[in-house]
């Protein structure tokens, strides 16, 4: 009798370990798909055209490849597309529905995979919220491309970390790119980099938002007499887009749905940054006075006087400068500038705007020029108007014909004010290394990115980044 209740015991013990192991198998299949699944879904098509530009055949830099065979497996970021590396260039022929995807051309009408193109008149993707908190469930970092050579470093935090927020709410945030030859670096920290117009992303309406808000940001040419894709030429980075005028006509790019209400009384922050090539040399004044840059317009009437509320460009008023400003909501404009006539023609300058609710400051090349401090009752006060959208080759302008008169790339705003050194970062990572301190930080979950790219256009990505900051660590 002892003997048969032994070995019943020793049956059950052998059934409860194989269900034991059993239910973890499982748990890890489980955890390991939504782990992977996450990852992939975090890419979003701005990254999925960017890895599949660096990393496969099937982008030229100009143009996407009619056709090429791809697996699709393990390679969802969501809505049926797919990020996947080319892995038999022009194998058009014998397309297995469901098991591939294809990166460019249609073959027999079953493509899957990512658009190089999506239409702009499509419904957006939400916005997220530029808040310390853009993602309740952020997913895991997508690892770099292959071929990406930026990372964060030492002492930047872990991702996934939590930091006490009463002995350190400072995040440090430091990138490092290897490499040889001109690159810039830059940092989307909570998403407040809310456009960024690289210029190799485009199709013959205009041209596509890299950032996160993209498909809501699609800037389209006003004027038909520019449409086609020869206005995208080689730009400081990649392409850029050409706005050289044959004529009186204006030509421009406007974002007609980018609402970035920037300077409003919530948030008097903002960055704009651009790189300019002119054309002309400008050595005479214009009868308008304002030539072109970028600025926050009036999508109705952009072209009238006293029309925009933010900007940056060059004016021939005073011999020749650069000038950024703002409007108050009284219609004031505020305005700081530099000498600098005439223009080097062909030659890139890089200019930088930045405002905070004491300051606003004007670089040129990673050198600040000027700085305007504003006086305590124009803070936190910089107009909106209602149909307010962004203009890519004009700024504060007087009159009906003119516009900027040459080449336009990389075009960024952000919501916030960027440091010295990070605009040091931008003009030449090469020589400046990114890194900036965020304090005074309160509890709650930060995520960021680090964006490297070169002169080819080929934009690289640290991945996302989460980091906590609590008041409850150590609480039990």
């Amino acid at each position: 009798m002892v003997l048969s209740n032994r070995g019943q015991g020793g049956f059950e013990y052998i059934l409860l370990l194989a269900g034991v192991l059993l239910i973890t198998v499982v748990g890890i299949v489980l955890f390991r798909g939504s782990l992977f699944s996450g990852a992939e879904q975090s890419l979003g098509e701005t990254n999925c055209l960017r890895r599949l530009a660096s990393v496969t055949a099937c982008y030229n830099g100009t143009e996407w490849n009619a056709c090429g065979q791809v697996l699709k497996a393990n390679h969802q970021y969501g809505n049926g597309s797919y990020c996947v590396a080319l892995t038999n260039p022009g194998g058009c022929a014998a397309l297995q529905g469901g098991k591939d995807a294809w990166c460019g051309g249609n073959p027999g009408g079953s493509t899957q995979g990512a658009s190089p193109s999506p239409s702009p008149s499509g419904s957006p993707s939400p916005s997220p919220s530029p808040s310390a908190s853009p993602s309740p469930s952020p997913s895991p970092s997508p690892s770099p491309s292959p071929g990406a050579f930026i990372m964060f470093t030492p002492p930047t935090p872990e991702n996934g970390s939590t930091l006490d927020f009463f002995t350190n709410n400072t995040i440090p945030v430091n990138v490092s790119v290897s490499g040889t030859g001109l690159h810039s670096v830059f940092l989307d920290w909570s998403n407040s980099l809310v456009g960024w117009w690289a210029m190799d992303f485009y199709n013959a309406s205009g041209a596509f938002d890299n950032s996160t808000y993209g498909t809501t940001n699609f800037a389209y040419f006003n004027n038909t007499a520019i449409i086609g894709s020869s206005k995208f030429q080689a730009g400081k980075y990649g392409l850029g887009i050409n706005l050289t005028a044959s004529n009186a006509t204006r030509r421009i790019l406007v974002a007609s749905k980018s609402n970035f209400s920037l300077g409003n009384y919530t948030n008097a922050e903002y960055t704009i940054e651009g790189w300019f090539q002119p054309a002309t040399a400008f050595a005479d004044a214009s009868p308008d006075g304002y030539y072109g840059g970028i600025s926050q317009c009036s999508k109705s009437a952009w072209y009238l006087n006293g029309n925009d509320d933010v900007w940056i460009g060059w004016t021939s008023y005073s011999g020749g400068a650069w000038e950024s400003g703002f409007r108050l909501s009284n219609n004031t404009r505020i305005t700081t500038s530099f000498s600098d006539s005439p223009l080097v023609v062909g030659q890139w300058y890089h200019l930088v705007a930045t405002r905070n609710t004491t300051q606003m400051v004007l670089y040129k090349n990673g050198v600040l020029k000027t700085t305007y401090n504003i006086p305590l009752s124009y803070q936190n006060n910089v107009r909106k108007k209602l149909d307010s959208v962004f203009c890519i080759g004009v700024s504060e302008i007087d009159g009906p014909s003119w516009q900027w008169n040459g080449t336009i790339d990389e075009v960024r705003v952000y919501r916030r004010s960027l440091s010295a050194q990070e605009i040091l970062a931008l003009y030449d990572a090469q020589a400046n290394r990114y890194s900036r301190n965020f304090t005074s930080l309160i509890p709650g979950d930060y995520y960021f990115r680090a964006w490297e790219i070169n002169t080819t256009g080929i934009a690289n990505s640290t991945g996302l980044r989460k980091v906590t900051i609590s008041n409850l660590v150590g609480e039990e």
